[in-house]
């Protein structure tokens, strides 16, 4: 996903992305860009903080990423608040050997 500052940005960003091609020769489809279920930063922080993705069995290019939005400076994910469920980590131990 893709969390933009301003409902103007994602529209942008909507309006120049939806139905491009990636560049590569394996692109079939085209990008779909819409909105998604969970809306907000914040939303998406808490979501993914305590989620298996962000577990140390998933590669670190699979796991979200944050930006300063002015620089575009990678900062540091917010580290989990609660334990990972063991059924939620199974899943992503499976994900990180199947992938």
């Amino acid at each position: 996903f893709v969390n933009f500052t301003t409902p103007q940005m994602a529209e942008k960003f909507r309006a120049e992305v939806h139905g491009a091609y990636l560049g590569t020769l394996e692109a079939t489809k085209p990008i779909e860009v819409c909105p998604a279920r969970l809306q907000g930063l914040s939303a998406n922080v808490e979501h993914f903080r305590n989620s298996a993705v962000m577990s140390e069995c998933v590669y670190p290019e699979h796991q979200p990423v944050l930006f300063e939005p002015v620089t575009g400076v990678r900062l540091p994910f917010p580290a989990p608040n609660s334990p990972v469920r063991r059924k939620t980590l199974r899943k992503a131990r499976a994900l990180a050997i199947g992938s």
